[in-house]
């Protein structure tokens, strides 16, 4: 199964948000988060790309931003 992008998410949420639509509060609130957890997989997988070798304490550090949990 192909990975949505966060470019196809957008356009299920715009179909969805339309006010003759009788989508659903939760559809809508999970397609806001898909659409903002697609932008930030394509935005990380870009950079990492992009980026020399990262240290396993630098990894561990955008592993602990990712969780939400404290960076320190």
């Amino acid at each position: 199964m192909t990975q949505e992008t966060a470019q196809m998410i957008h356009g299920k949420l715009a179909v969805a948000s339309r006010k003759d639509r009788k989508t659903s509060p939760q559809r809508l609130a999970e397609l806001k988060r898909d659409h903002t957890a697609a932008k930030i997989a394509e935005y990380v997988e870009r950079e990492v790309r992009n980026a020399p070798p990262l240290t396993p304490e630098q990894l561990a550090r955008i592993s602990r931003a990712m969780r939400g949990t404290s960076a320190a």
